[in-house]
């Protein structure tokens, strides 16, 4: 079914646009390289870690959210944050790597 396929195509591409949007931006690669060192992690973690304002936060974890990229499990007034390892790896899986880490080059010779 040639019909089936292009609208599988189709859907796949407007499915990587939207996943590569919200790549594109560096505090959300951040933030992915931080959750992907983590189960699951809070908005004040995040926030407090990375230097971010909590609106700031806010902002780029919807859009990474939209594209399907984490999840987000409320509790209370609190917003926690779980990577969607699967997604990622579908689409960059190089984000994910050592440990989901930043690499930290000080001092190495």
């Amino acid at each position: 079914m040639i019909i089936g396929r292009e609208k599988e195509e189709e859907t796949f591409l407007d499915e990587a646009g939207r996943v590569y949007r919200a790549l594109a931006d560096p505090m959300r690669l951040r933030i992915l390289r931080m959750l992907a060192g983590s189960e699951e992690l809070g908005c004040a973690a995040i926030a407090g870690t990375l230097g971010f304002a909590r609106a700031t936060l806010s902002h780029h974890t919807r859009i990474l959210a939209e594209a399907g990229l984490i999840d987000v499990r409320r509790e209370g007034r609190y917003r926690y944050y779980r990577l969607r390892r699967e997604r990622l790896e579908r689409y960059a899986p190089a984000l994910l790597g050592p440990a989901g880490q930043e690499e930290d080059t000080r001092g190495a010779e």
